[in-house]
């Protein structure tokens, strides 16, 4: 008996072990801004997804606004996040994904802590996180603090290249796959720091092709751009900018011309003449209003439309932001500004994006004063009682200027209506008695 109860002990004790969705990071403190990398084994019944996976501030029943990320690499999840800027405790939370907990099967919460805390020492972030790739392939680095010498390394591209990047400098970096095949596996050093990439490839990428489809001609890195554009939610009147590599994938070249649906998407270079290699379009969008337009690539023959949508909102808690698209690195204090409560209803004149989130320059007007105030109600109505007071004052002296046959006029038929009165009063008297 006694050996059977063991045997049984042991058995939950290997399907605790075996079940259990096991989370390991790289690390547990990281700096604001930084690149997550997280691994997930195991325990799962149904595939998460990366909407599954969420970034909160310990305390904070809202999950943090990051660019985020999750690859398959056989039976491993691949999850990675540019993490919040603000210091403090966090958890990395599994919500809503059916996976066992023992024997048991559950849809629990899976949680893991860390902490995010500030540094003046130099670092750098960079997205994504983990690669998969079938095609050439953009990796943003940004620099954090201070300007940096990075040094970027891939062995199986034979690729090394060193840059310099100031304190919130970006740098994106196209590494391409053209004329490979096969399987390739290997990290990506960025300094101290390392990135997973796995590139499948069938055949080779670049090709004579007959076809006069721009999207076989032209590739869009990154890739993903092409079927769900540019859709962010930004802050109002700010300038966001970000790049968009472009490849010949063939070995002919072709002409170009890069344009925009609205004047609140500019766009450079707007053509490229004899385009045979890669390129970079520098795009920026600054808008006051929702915006649903697009860029478009155009040969003579085809073109491709990048859809880009943007929701503004001064709800710092919807703003989409990342490294690939803010370029500031300052924070709101470096700036000489102020971080104003636009939920208390206060304004600011002149704004800007700070590392630590939108930053005041011109300083913070409070509800009742200032632009963005009803000082302007209360201008109206001291104008409407002034009006009233002239009317009435010219009114009087209207009444003053009339001539002196008007005024005895006036005066003997106030009388008689007087006399009148008196006279219906006595009668009225005398019928009563």
């Amino acid at each position: 008996m006694k050996r059977v109860l063991i045997s049984i002990f042991l058995f939950c004790l290997i399907i605790n072990l075996v079940s259990a969705v096991d989370i390991t990071m790289q690390k547990t403190m990281y700096y604001p801004g930084e690149t997550l990398q997280v691994s997930m084994v195991g325990g799962f019944i149904a595939n998460p997804s990366a909407d599954d996976i969420s970034i909160y501030k310990i305390g904070n029943v809202h999950a943090s606004s990051t660019e985020k990320g999750l690859i398959k690499d056989g039976d491993k999840f691949l999850f990675y996040a540019i993490l919040p800027v603000m210091p403090g405790e966090y958890s990395l939370r599994i919500e809503g994904v059916n996976h066992y907990e023992g024997m048991t099967q559950t849809t629990d919460t899976i949680e893991k802590n860390f902490t995010i805390v500030g540094t003046n020492s130099s670092y750098l972030s960079f997205y994504p996180g983990y690669v998969q790739a079938t095609k050439s392939f953009t990796v943003i680095i940004k620099a954090y603090n201070s300007q940096q010498n990075v040094d970027v390394e891939f062995a199986p591209l034979d690729f090394k290249q060193s840059y310099s990047l100031g304190y919130g400098d970006t740098r994106s970096i196209l590494f391409s796959t053209f004329n490979l095949s096969g399987s390739i596996r290997g990290d990506i050093k960025i300094n101290s720091y390392a990135l997973p990439v796995i590139i499948l490839i069938n055949n080779s990428n670049k090709t004579q092709t007959t076809t006069n489809h721009l999207e076989s001609i032209v590739e869009v890195s990154p890739s993903y751009l092409v079927d769900e554009g540019f859709n962010k939610t930004l802050w109002p009147g700010l300038d966001y900018s970000f790049k968009i590599e472009i490849l010949n994938r063939i070995s002919e070249p072709v002409d170009l011309e890069i344009s925009s649906s609205d004047s609140e998407i500019k766009v450079s270079p707007t053509t490229l003449d004899n385009f045979d290699d890669y390129a970079t379009l520098n795009v920026t969008i600054n808008t006051e209003k929702d915006l649903n337009g697009y860029i478009l690539i155009n040969s003579s023959e085809d073109s491709i439309k990048i859809p880009i949508i943007v929701r503004v909102t001064k709800d710092e808690t919807k703003v989409d932001v990342d490294t690939s698209v803010v370029s500031s690195g300052k924070t709101c204090s470096q700036y000489g500004g102020t971080k104003c409560n636009y939920n208390a209803d206060e304004s600011c004149d002149r704004e800007t994006y700070a590392s630590d989130g939108i930053c005041c320059l011109s300083g913070c007007n409070a509800k009742g004063s200032g632009s963005g105030s009803y000082g302007w109600l209360w201008g109206l109505l001291l104008i409407a009682i002034l009006v009233g007071i002239g009317w009435y004052v010219f009114k009087k002296v209207k009444e003053n200027k009339k001539s002196p046959e008007e005024a005895l006029h006036k005066r003997t038929e106030d009388y008689k209506r007087r006399m009148l009165l008196s006279s219906d009063e006595v009668t009225k008297s005398l019928t009563k008695e």
